[in-house]
C-alpha cells in the first residue's frame, strides 16, 4: 500500500482587530479550525474572482427586439396572415415541410 503525501503551505495572515473578533466569535460556536476556516474563505474567494473573469462585458448598445407586423411571413415567407406562429412554430414548420415534401401530382387527388 502506497501513502500519498498531501503538501502543504504555511501562510501567515495578519487580521484586523475586528476580523480577528469575528473569526474568534465564530470558532467558539464551530468544531472548523482557524485554518479550515481560512482555506474555505480563500477558496471561495478565488473561485469568486476566476468567474468574475468569465463575466460577460456589458453591451456596447442596448439590444431591442422589434416586434412583427400582425400576420408576419410563414416558413415559406408568404404573407398569410397567421397570428400563433410563436406558438404553434412545430405545426407551421410541419406544414411546410410537407409542402415541400409534395410532388404536384399529390395534389390531384
Amino acid at each position: 500500500m502506497r501513502a500519498i503525501l498531501e503538501v502543504m503551505k504555511q501562510l501567515t495572515v495578519t487580521l484586523p482587530e475586528a476580523l480577528e473578533h469575528q473569526l474568534n466569535a465564530y470558532l467558539e460556536t464551530h468544531p472548523e479550525s482557524a485554518a479550515d476556516v481560512m482555506q474555505t474563505a480563500l477558496k471561495a474567494f478565488l473561485e469568486e474572482q476566476m468567474w468574475a473573469a468569465y463575466r460577460p462585458e456589458p453591451a456596447l448598445k442596448p439590444f431591442h427586439i422589434s416586434p412583427a407586423d400582425v400576420g408576419g411571413a410563414d416558413v415559406g415567407g408568404a404573407d398569410d396572415g397567421a397570428t400563433d406562429v410563436s406558438v404553434r412554430t412545430g405545426h407551421y414548420l410541419a406544414e411546410a415541410l410537407h409542402k415541400l415534401n409534395q410532388s404536384p401530382d399529390d395534389d390531384l387527388g
